[in-house]
């Protein structure tokens, strides 16, 4: 099974050994064969066709009849890990700049392959084998890829940086405490990736009310609370450009962007600190 798309991002360590991310079947008859591929069959294909539909219908809801935003940059390389748990939005590929010490204690036996072959997006998919989990971590990464593609390599790399620092020298706890230097690009970030896994999870599993991230330091509900009055994830994406680095600026560009729900803004941003 090939896994290759127009859209422009591909899966898998083998893209660089293949033209596209390939799964093999097994010696089958030349007339034909028909696979039903399930979490209890296998796992590594399931794993794979899940983050092909999930990064494909991030792309097709990147762009609504009330505007867009940004898709990923083209040929983004998205790896799937199914030993480790974090994920990440690196885009190493597209430039982006990492302290070497700080991601070989990250990545422990796997820095070798990120240093040799640069990958933009990294699933740690370690206990996520079902449709819905793995679907949440992929739209994730990718509305973190969105953000990037407006913000550039310096924002990204400072955000990157930050964030594994903080893993590592909080033991574990991804995002620090927000005390840290350049916490507040990890907030803005954070908070619009969490809220945009919350809104696609919401509306592939309709019956749901999820919402994510709300146990962090920061608060994605404020987007949630701008949502339900109006302000739509198109709006809120325009606001999340290169000066905007922390809580303070991106409330400052939200009442700038949108005069007229200048009230709601002030409303959401005092009601979670």
């Amino acid at each position: 099974m090939v896994f290759k798309n127009k859209k422009g991002f591909a899966i898998g360590l083998n893209t660089i050994l293949f033209p596209a991310s390939v799964s093999t079947l097994g010696t089958k008859s030349p007339s034909g064969v028909s696979v039903e591929v399930t979490q209890n069959s296998n796992k590594a294909m399931f794993r794979r066709c899940v983050v092909n539909n999930a990064a494909w219908e991030y792309y097709e809801k990147c762009s609504t009849e009330a505007g867009s935003i940004t898709t990923p940059p083209s040929d983004l390389r998205i790896w799937i890990f199914k030993d480790m748990k974090a994920s990440s939005c690196v885009m190493m590929k597209h430039g982006v700049g990492v302290d070497g010490s700080l991601l070989e204690e990250f990545l422990g036996d796997y820095y070798f392959l990120f240093k040799k072959f640069l990958p933009d997006v990294t699933l740690g998919l370690k206990g996520k084998n079902d449709y819905a989990s793995i679907f949440a971590s992929t739209v994730h990464e990718l509305a973190h890829a969105s953000h990037y593609a407006q913000v550039g390599n310096d924002w990204w790399s400072t955000l990157e940086n930050y964030i594994i620092k903080s893993f590592i020298k909080s033991g574990g706890e991804t995002y620090g405490t927000g005390q840290e230097k350049n916490a507040g690009y990890c907030e803005v970030a954070e908070m619009w990736a969490y809220y945009v896994e919350g809104k696609l999870y919401r509306e592939r599993y309709p019956d749901t009310d999820v919402v994510f991230g709300t146990s962090y330091w920061f608060y994605p509900q404020i987007f949630w609370y701008l949502d339900d009055r109006g302000l739509t994830r198109i709006k809120i994406y325009g606001a999340l450009v290169e000066t905007v680095k922390d809580r303070d600026s991106l409330q400052k560009k939200l009442v700038s962007l949108y005069s007229g729900s200048k009230t709601n803004i002030l409303l959401a941003f005092n009601r979670y600190k």
